[in-house]
């Protein structure tokens, strides 16, 4: 079911993009929050091993709810991780939006470089990271 309008838990968006992106890697480990045996295990664990999953020092937390800024985190490094980087944007691209000094330092760079590309247009003065 598509609902735009809900939010998503961390765990559901990175196996959602796992599938998607078909992504693959060797696994050795995993956040030690994410139950071994979840329907999201794999995906997590391969997301991390790419560099596209990160999280609040060594945990996830696979059941909160994940953020604009988190997903286009993950997308950016996704693309990135799949051959397909954004070209890099300079980050007063963010300044069109009220709520610019809201995004958190590490989502910056992937937020300005999705809004170059026209992938976040935001709902036309803020952003909602």
């Amino acid at each position: 079911m598509y609902s735009p309008d809900s939010s998503i838990k961390r765990g559901d968006f990175i196996l959602m993009i796992a599938c998607a992106f078909e992504l693959d890697a060797e696994t050795d480990d995993n956040f030690p929050d994410i139950p071994q045996g979840s329907y999201y295990y794999n995906a997590i664990a391969v997301a991390k091993a790419l560099d596209i999953a990160r999280g609040y020092g060594t945990e996830f937390r696979p059941e909160s709810f994940i953020s604009r800024q988190e997903m286009m985190a993950v997308i950016e490094r996704t693309l990135r991780s799949v051959g397909s980087p954004l070209p890099e944007a300079p980050l007063s691209v963010l300044d069109a939006f009220a709520d610019r000094n809201m995004i958190a330092d590490y989502a910056l760079n992937s937020a300005a470089a999705l809004v170059q590309s026209e992938i976040i247009r935001g709902d036309g003065t803020r952003i909602n990271p």
